[in-house]
């Protein structure tokens, strides 16, 4: 077998994801931490019939089968796939153009809530003492490249109001 890529998911490892900091929304009397509310405004153009409520529940579901696909098959589910799945659920035709704003939304408004830290080396950096001996942490709020990975975490995070 030959491979052409490897993937490292960096979530919750270097990418630190802070559901806590998502948008809250308020649906069917419950609410909701999530990118949904971002996305279904994005998405309102292509499907203006599609309320809230239909969408989060048909991007819920494309979240856990996605997670239930991994589980069983050992594969990962890409973003791209699990909107495919999403377009399906709402009985829609998948749109090339959709899916990509979904995207692009989706990881514009993760990495509002994710931060990567970041390591000084010791040769860059002086202790009182003036060795530099020891390494500092950092972060940054905004990952660089990293920002895909955040295709595993859960779109969805509720409590009840």
């Amino acid at each position: 077998m030959t491979y052409q890529a490897v993937l490292f998911d960096l979530f919750d490892t270097l990418v630190l994801f802070h559901r806590e900091r998502l948008p809250e929304i308020h649906v069917n009397g419950r609410t909701v931490r999530s990118t949904a509310g971002h996305l279904h405004a994005a998405f309102r153009p292509f499907a203006p019939h599609v309320e809230l409520p239909a969408f989060m529940d048909a991007l819920f579901w494309s979240w856990q089968e996605a997670e239930r696909i991994r589980s069983d098959a050992h594969r990962e589910v890409s973003a791209p796939e699990r909107f495919g799945m999403l377009f399906g659920r709402l009985e829609l035709e998948p749109s090339v153009e959709a899916r990509d704003l979904l995207l692009a939304t989706h990881m514009r408004e993760l990495s509002k809530v994710s931060n990567a830290p970041t390591i000084t080396p010791p040769s860059s950096r002086r202790s009182a003492s003036g060795t530099g001996s020891r390494w500092s942490r950092t972060s940054t709020t905004r990952p660089p490249a990293w920002r895909s990975s955040s295709e595993r975490a859960s779109p969805i995070s509720s409590r009840p109001s």
